[in-house]
């Protein structure tokens, strides 16, 4: 609560903040008990919890250490909302143990990450953490088979493409989404820094350094923590670190990890030219969770002022009650992803990545026949520049995704 950096923070917010650490200190749920809230702020309290998906910890957290001030009927709310995202992951967590499953039974090889696995990690607990759907790694090579199988077991995807066409996506685009009949959303990924750098991150490294966990007597494979540590803040940036629980995963996972390598998380950051991104992320669970940052990143810190000025703004403005929407087509667009890159040469590779590189929704909005797929380079530039006009004519609107 003593932080300089989100003081300014009204009293809701800094609360979000506190309730959701892993671990409070003596003193810190000594202040929670001097609470004294009006309804209406345990009201913004609970929805700002929800907006950045933070929700069970800081229910998990008051209702532990506080409950008797939380008037009766937000609390009964709240803990209806408690159960039904417990209820989702449980649900979630069986269909990626059924995902996987199938996989192996084809002899494809995948693992999982996010979701269910991040909440074992993290958490131990199921239901600790929201989020909206499953992520499974494979091989690029494997894409048209996976989706055929999957296709065959109750998933659909949101537009149909064959094999030579998949496999022409896969080329340039690094996921392609299904959904269960169920509603449960199924994210089948090859590569998963979404393009960012010159050098992918597949299946194949991450698989070098894996661990397992296991998850209902099921044994997953998934990323290193080193691997993992670097993955959660370049996740962090494409998202532009938008809501608290991003900075949360990165602080529990460096609090759970009291031996990870730091070398190593510096010579996969170094290797993929995500430093600044990597050291964004540990400013922000420095400055919000207080967690410790390794010497190394400290040196490299003093040489690199942007990093500082990038995540203090970020510090400032995550848990503002109004943010303002972006006028670009898609939040990939923006220009902190520009600023955010290790180099000038990386920033022009990522814009030119932008505008004439075909992802799914292309596909999506024209499935041209493999053989014609290079005009997708053609039609991505003009697409983008009409739904960026229109969405300065029309606004507001849906933001359109890139």
């Amino acid at each position: 609560m003593e932080n300089n950096t989100t003081q300014h923070y009204p009293i809701t917010c800094q609360l979000v903040l506190l309730c959701s650490r892993k671990n409070l200190t003596p003193e810190q749920v000594a202040h929670l008990k001097k609470l004294r809230l009006e309804n209406n702020e345990w009201h913004n309290l609970f929805e700002l919890a929800i907006r950045h998906r933070v929700f069970p910890l800081v229910y998990r957290t008051l209702r532990a250490h506080c409950s008797e001030q939380i008037p009766q009927v937000i609390l009964e709310k709240s803990q209806d909302n408690y159960r039904k995202n417990g209820t989702r992951n449980l649900l979630m967590t069986g269909c990626l143990i059924r995902v996987l499953s199938l996989l192996e039974e084809h002899e494809i090889p995948a693992m999982a990450f996010k979701g269910p696995v991040l909440n074992t990690l993290l958490y131990g607990d199921s239901g600790l953490r929201s989020f909206c759907d499953i992520d499974v790694l494979i091989q690029r090579k494997h894409l048209p088979l996976a989706v055929k199988i999957l296709t065959g077991q109750d998933f659909i995807p949101p537009f149909s493409l064959n094999e030579q066409q998949l496999h022409k996506l896969s080329k340039t685009d690094n996921e392609f989404p299904l959904v269960q009949t169920n509603g449960v959303s199924l994210d089948l990924q090859w590569e998963v820094t979404g393009g960012y750098f010159p050098l992918e991150m597949t299946f194949d490294t991450l698989y070098e350094k894996h661990q397992i966990i296991e998850i209902g007597g099921n044994t997953i494979p998934t990323f290193s923590d080193e691997d993992l540590l670097f993955y959660l803040c370049v996740h962090g940036n494409q998202h532009t670190w938008k809501q608290l629980d991003h900075v949360c995963c990165v602080a529990t996972l460096i609090e759970n990890s009291p031996d990870i390598d730091w070398d190593a998380v510096f010579l996969t950051a170094s290797k993929y030219y995500g430093l600044r991104m990597l050291c964004i992320g540990l400013l922000l669970a420095q400055d919000l969770f207080d967690i410790t940052i390794p010497e190394i990143f400290s040196i490299r810190l003093q040489e690199d002022p942007r990093t500082i000025e990038l995540a203090q703004q970020i510090s400032l403005n995550l848990l503002s009650s109004t943010q303002s929407p972006s006028g670009s087509v898609s939040h990939r667009f923006m220009k902190y992803h520009l600023l955010s890159m290790d180099n000038p040469f990386l920033t022009i590779r990522y814009a030119l990545r932008l505008f004439f590189i075909p992802t799914r929704y292309d596909w999506q909005r024209h499935p041209l026949p493999a053989c014609l797929s290079f005009l997708h380079y053609l039609i991505r530039p003009f697409r983008l520049g009409w739904e960026g006009i229109k969405r300065m004519l029309y606004r507001p609107g849906p933001r359109q995704p890139g």
